[in-house]
């Protein structure tokens, strides 16, 4: 069994998760349903929230993607992070710099909160 923090909501829940056959997990401790598919993401590796900074008009700014990604393109996005640059006037919170990256219907935005 493997114990983690979710981190979906305030709640904070313990989760307890174990494997059951191949492919099934349980997970128990969640006070809501979204702890389910946190605990399943996590515990099966598959799938990542990337945070990173992007060069926009010479300043490194915060950004994250607005859902998790597979970690073969997690790690595709970070490298290409590196090498682009935009120019923008400005930029606010939440702002989208990259749309449906990878044709997942996943963006890039902006998150001064993550400084």
């Amino acid at each position: 069994m493997t114990e983690l923090m979710c981190k979906v909501c305030p709640n904070g829940c313990i989760l307890k998760v174990s494997k059951q056959g191949e492919n099934d997990i349980v997970v128990e401790g969640n006070k809501c349903p979204r702890g389910i598919k946190y605990a399943s993401d996590e515990f099966n590796g598959n799938r990542k929230i990337v945070k990173g900074k992007i060069r926009i008009n010479n300043e490194q700014v915060p950004v994250q993607t607005t859902e998790k990604l597979p970690n073969e393109l997690a790690f595709k996005l970070v490298r290409m992070l590196k090498h682009t640059k935009i120019d923008k006037k400005t930029v606010e919170n939440g702002d989208i710099i990259m749309e449906n990256l990878f044709d997942m219907g996943i963006n890039l935005v902006v998150n001064k909160d993550d400084v």
